[in-house]
């Protein structure tokens, strides 16, 4: 469950950063906006911005960036900034722990490395895309 966990985490990130670079995405490639949170992540984060997770939803639903949401706050952007870095580098440390048990090439770890920086710069400044209400 791990691995596939990571696996799909990583190829989001790797999607992300591919839209950035490419100018847009890519015919049926991952839709654009933010990277989704994880629920142990988005929870840190509310806690970081002392928002509710009501309020929080509703920010990012109407494409608030994480960047934004933490001005509007009064949390210094570097704050959030530092948080995601820990939250991706949690990634990292999985991906050490793969690449030693031989679960990933050492290609795919090099890529997911270095596409980490990446991943952490649209956490925190990319807008989700806004969500219709129904």
């Amino acid at each position: 469950m791990n691995k596939l966990v990571l696996i799909v985490g990583m190829c989001m990130v790797l999607g992300m950063a591919a839209i950035a670079s490419a100018g847009g995405p890519p015919p049926g490639g991952p839709p654009p906006g933010a990277p989704p949170l994880s629920p142990q992540d988005k929870g840190e984060i509310i806690a970081l911005l002392k928002m509710d997770e009501a309020g929080f939803d509703e920010a990012r639903a109407g494409g608030c960036s994480l960047a934004e949401l933490a001005e509007r706050q009064g949390v210094p952007v570097e704050a959030v900034v530092e948080l995601v870095t820990k939250q991706v580098e949690g990634n990292g440390y999985r991906l050490d722990n793969d690449l030693r048990d031989g679960k990933i090439t050492k290609e795919f770890y090099q890529e997911m490395k270095s596409r980490m920086p990446d991943a952490i710069h649209m956490t925190v400044y990319d807008k989700p895309v806004a969500t219709e209400k129904k």
